[in-house]
């Protein structure tokens, strides 16, 4: 039987054993067929049996990747935490007008305060101090919210718009509470808006919403042509109506009032005169109040 090939080279001769069909050889015998098929022959010593030092530096040095493995998984844990712990510090950091709120709103308060008081002292070094009130013929104000320089007056509404009220909505002592009127900050170009304020009332402004809903959703036949003489449009329900504005100048209602009453003074006083001089006065002042007033404010 040749090895490797080589016809000269002979197999050298194992004892062998079978039993049961399987054929095994010992140790020795292994070791001398390895050897000369220059293998390492299997080491035939016994193990030696560590020492209880060796044990205990092994079961030392076990102990001890174990805490180093269970350090590395806490110092993991912590790192997490913070990461947490800064983001959401992140996120609850305000955000672009947000940021010092409450600070800005004292510093607001505290600035408004500041100016109504150098207000004050101006007005009292200009007028002798206080500013002068006339009185209506009904014994009222002229401006109720103005006390000693203190409110707005009818000069610091100068040159605001007014939405949704026309003088015509407005009669003799009524009141109207205007607030100022949301907008957004940008326009629909993405610009910061900088038209002026303007003031509405909200009962007006809502009631003013739901007439044109029901407007919209009751069906109507418009006329082809509108009134300037423009062809309407198809889509022209889907244009929006222009807004009622009125623009306030320093003469507010109550100062419209005065007027009025100026005017009913003159009559009288004109009237009077007509009177002494013919005994149809009476009806000589009611065809010039006729002139100025209507029929209402001729009855009062």
């Amino acid at each position: 039987m040749s090895h490797n090939g080589d016809p000269g080279a002979q197999v050298p001769h194992v004892e062998v054993q079978e039993s049961g069909g399987e054929i095994s050889m010992s140790i020795e015998e292994t070791n001398r067929l390895r050897i000369s098929l220059g293998l390492k022959p299997l080491n035939m010593e016994a193990p030696q049996k560590q020492s209880a030092v060796d044990v205990k530096k092994q079961e030392q040095a076990r102990k001890e990747a174990e805490q180093e493995r269970l350090a590395a998984d806490l110092r993991a844990r912590i790192e997490a935490h913070k990461s947490a712990r800064q983001q959401q510090s992140f996120l609850a950091v305000k955000g672009l007008g947000e940021a010092d709120e409450d600070d800005d709103m004292a510093s607001w308060v505290e600035r408004s305060r500041r100016m109504a008081e150098e207000q004050r002292q101006k007005q009292k070094q200009q007028g002798g101090g206080g500013t002068k009130k006339t009185s209506t013929s009904q014994g009222r104000d002229d401006d109720e919210d103005e006390d000693d320089g203190e409110g707005y007056g009818s000069k610091d509404l100068a040159g605001l718009k007014v939405r949704h009220v026309g003088m015509d909505d407005l009669s003799r002592g009524d009141e109207v509470v205007l607030t100022l009127a949301d907008r957004g900050i940008l326009d629909e170009k993405g610009n910061l808006q900088e038209d002026e304020d303007e003031l509405e009332n909200v009962r007006i402004a809502e009631e003013r919403k739901r007439k044109k809903a029901r407007e919209a959703a009751a069906p109507k036949a418009k006329p082809l042509w509108e009134e300037d003489g423009k062809r309407r449009g198809i889509l022209d329900k889907y244009d929006e109506e222009d807004d009622q504005v009125m623009k306030l100048d320093q003469l507010n209602v109550h100062d419209a009032d005065l007027r009025r009453e100026e005017t009913r003074r003159r009559l009288e006083a004109a009237g009077k005169i007509l009177d002494s001089a013919d005994t149809g006065g009476s009806s000589t002042a009611l065809k010039i109040a006729g002139d100025y007033l209507t029929s209402e404010e001729q009855v009062r």
